[in-house]
């Protein structure tokens, strides 16, 4: 079944709750980074978490959707990114959506959040990239398809609708299991470096890649 990928500007309230839980469908309930990122068992956070992203996303960053050609109305797939110059939750009103979601997280997890999760991250990625190599990329913040269209090559055609626009900067993003690397690598990114980041519920990787544009991406697409 043939698919169109196109912007979504301004989502309603009901794409928005179609994009949140195809992410929750696309990237399950198993992943101990996501248990971790969400302080714990209680999954139902998870919405809240994806949410609190693409809400900020919409205002700051760039949202792409996958969407079956014959019905723009079907979302397959969504791709949220940040152009150069632009970072998540970098303005207040963008920090007051990612506040509806921390707001709900026990003091031990927001605790997590800002001296372990984010802190490790930015000094990761300044390592890795260059103290502005983050923010002078096109930045990969989410990537969801549904579970039922993956490698069908949608995942591909959602990295290409920035790709052929980003007239040479960089492309980068961080991934946290094996099995997303590999997915990456076959798309055409290849990995700078990583960390074990540890958590409420455990060890869990992370990883930073970056779009290699001398290099072709190899094998299905996702």
């Amino acid at each position: 079944m043939s698919f169109a990928v196109h912007a979504l500007q301004d989502p309603t309230s009901a794409q928005i709750t179609e994009l949140v839980q195809l992410c929750v469908e696309a990237y399950g309930k198993e992943d101990i980074s996501l248990k971790t990122l969400v302080g714990g068992n209680d999954l139902s956070l998870l919405d809240a978490f994806f949410g609190a992203s693409i809400r900020a996303g919409a205002l700051g960053g760039k949202l792409y959707v996958a969407t079956e050609a014959a019905d723009t109305s079907v979302i397959r797939g969504m791709a949220l990114w940040y152009g150069p110059g632009a970072e998540s939750f970098s303005t207040e009103e963008e920090r007051e959506k990612l506040l509806v979601f921390t707001s709900r997280l026990s003091p031990e997890a927001q605790e997590w959040h800002r001296t372990v999760y984010r802190l490790g991250f930015r000094n990761l990625t300044e390592k890795l990239l260059g103290r502005r190599g983050k923010l002078d990329s096109w930045y990969l913040t989410l990537l969801a398809v549904d579970p039922r269209h993956q490698r069908l090559g949608t995942a591909r055609a959602l990295i290409d609708a920035v790709r052929v626009q980003a007239n040479g900067s960089e492309l980068t993003l961080a991934a946290t299991n094996e099995l997303n690397v590999g997915i990456y690598r076959r798309l055409g990114f290849r990995v700078r470096g990583g960390m074990t980041m540890s958590g409420s519920q455990g060890d869990f990787p992370v990883f930073v890649l970056s779009w290699q544009n001398d290099t072709e991406g190899s094998g299905e697409g996702a």
